[in-house]
């Protein structure tokens, strides 16, 4: 989504700048939210107590986020030497490089909603921390200005939510359903509605820094 401003301006390089520091910040948060899920998931394998068999499968999970981690901390470099020349760069940042980070953002509660389930049970899974991060995604990238990444990420965690929930009926009985089949489903509404919501402000904090930029410009 560009700004419609006039090429090589210096308000269009105000705008690019201002939209490279909130990538990084973006990215910033998402490294740090990976990290410690990464340990967590890693001191989980270690000391919960495992009310159900694991699979040597779920010892490589933490290392999936590890890898998340890795990526985002590369997404802040990379986006920092970008930022560094866009004062004089009239060059915006690769859209699909922001587009992939918003989709394994996305992916990833379904790690930890996996090896949750598989350790300790869905029961615990399906209301734990992964659903908390699920919740978090797309309000943390309210900072990148496009309700279209929010609104993806909001979807796309519903409907990694409601995966799990089948994945936990065909793997167990039923008696995780102990909050019922509709409080589940809502579960991920609430995501998708998060993630509306999260792309409402986002698309107002966009218009609204474009007006502020326009105003310097007729200045």
């Amino acid at each position: 989504m560009q700004g419609n401003f006039t090429p090589n301006s210096e308000a269009h390089l105000h705008w690019q700048s201002t939209l490279l520091l909130n990538y990084i910040f973006a990215a910033k948060i998402f490294t740090a939210l990976f990290g410690l899920a990464s340990v967590g998931q890693f001191f989980l394998l270690i000391f919960a107590p495992k009310t159900q068999p694991g699979g040597v499968v779920l010892y490589t999970l933490p290392i999936v986020i590890g890898l998340l981690v890795f990526f985002e901390w590369a997404e802040v470099r990379s986006l920092r030497k970008h930022h560094e020349s866009a004062v004089t760069r009239d060059e915006a940042y690769p859209a699909a490089s922001i587009w992939l980070a918003a989709v394994l953002e996305s992916i990833a509660p379904l790690v930890g909603f996996s090896l949750i389930g598989g350790l300790v049970g869905w029961q615990a899974a399906l209301g734990g921390p992964p659903l908390v991060v699920a919740v978090l995604i797309p309000l943390v990238s309210i900072l990148r200005l496009d309700p279209r990444i929010c609104i993806l990420q909001g979807v796309m965690g519903a409907l990694g939510y409601w995966l799990m929930v089948g994945m936990a009926l065909s793997q167990s009985n039923s008696e995780f359903l102990s909050e019922g089949p509709v409080l589940l489903i809502g579960k991920g509404v609430l995501l998708i509605v998060t993630g509306g919501l999260a792309g409402l402000i986002a698309q107002q904090n966009r218009r609204r820094l474009h007006e502020v930029i326009h105003a310097l410009e007729r200045r």
